[in-house]
């Protein structure tokens, strides 16, 4: 006796889930056509037992997480952000002609992106959207660039004709136009997430580091210079934040600083509770 599932035939609505996600992969990664999804079709899984339906589901699981793995390796763009992707940041790092037709580097990380995937109220989500919402900053506010998603919360950005200083300005619009309301009355994009998840707003933010491109200087020494500059500047911001804590903590060169600001993000939003949701709220006047 097959199972019903609200009604429906179980193996039917299964048949029709499998159709639809071999017609969604054939669309979506036009590439990943194969026999195996080709002979997907109502008459085939028409042949096959309830067994076989329950296995050619979990095949088709295998093959789509596959397909989408290797599509996002070998995409030029970063299916979550639409910047550059990392494979083509590679690719341009090997490319020596190609990366010194550019003149600055720009390395942009976000402020507490760990705390923010495991304090907010959406978790993992609100850390996406975190990631989003700055990475449109960057593809809107910078003309002519090339925006590269390097990894995590982690970009690069290729400049031409720009110098070291003009690079560290641009660096700094950033940071203006995600921190600061873009018209009167109207919330900048750090105070509306800061709404939304429930964050403390002054830990969220970029950081950035700039370096000169010159003839020469290989892609891994320009990140390094990049990257020192960054870490410098995250280092005067995790230091300003715990000069004002009131939260004890005994740092020493064994505590992370990252650490150390979850702990005090974790103690602000303490004094600020997480407001129900509407859910919650509803079940309440129930």
């Amino acid at each position: 006796m097959q199972k019903e599932l609200g009604g429906i035939n179980f193996i039917d609505h299964i048949k029709k889930e499998i159709l639809r996600a071999s017609e969604d992969l054939a669309k979506d990664y036009p590439g990943s056509k194969t026999g195996f999804t080709q002979k997907i079709t109502p008459e085939y899984l028409s042949t096959l037992t309830d067994e076989e339906i329950m296995l050619l589901l979990e095949r088709l699981g295998d093959f789509s997480r596959g397909v989408k793995y290797k599509f996002a390796a070998d995409s030029k763009v970063d299916a979550m952000t639409g910047c550059l992707s990392a494979n083509a940041l590679h690719k341009l790092s090997k490319d020596e002609k190609k990366f010194h037709s550019k003149s600055a580097l720009l390395i942009v990380d976000l402020d507490n992106l760990k705390s923010v995937n495991g304090l907010t109220v959406s978790l993992q989500a609100a850390g996406d959207r975190y990631i989003k919402i700055v990475a449109k900053i960057m593809l809107l506010g910078i003309s002519g660039a090339e925006v590269y998603r390097k990894g995590g919360d982690e970009f690069v950005i290729l400049l031409e004709n720009c110098s070291k200083e003009a690079a560290e300005a641009i660096g700094r619009r950033l940071v203006s136009e995600f921190n600061d309301p873009p018209a009167k009355d109207v919330h900048s994009e750090r105070e509306r997430f800061a709404k939304r998840e429930n964050f403390p707003e002054k830990y969220l933010g970029i950081s950035f580091g700039a370096a000169k491109i010159d003839a020469g200087k290989s892609y891994d020494v320009v990140l390094k210079e990049a990257n020192e500059a960054l870490k410098i500047m995250q280092i005067k911001k995790n230091d300003a934040w715990i000069a004002e804590s009131d939260l004890s903590i005994e740092r020493d060169s064994d505590t992370p600083g990252s650490r150390i600001i979850y702990q005090i993000i974790q103690k602000e939003q303490a004094k600020n509770p997480t407001p129900p949701s509407r859910n919650e709220r509803d079940r309440d006047r129930n």
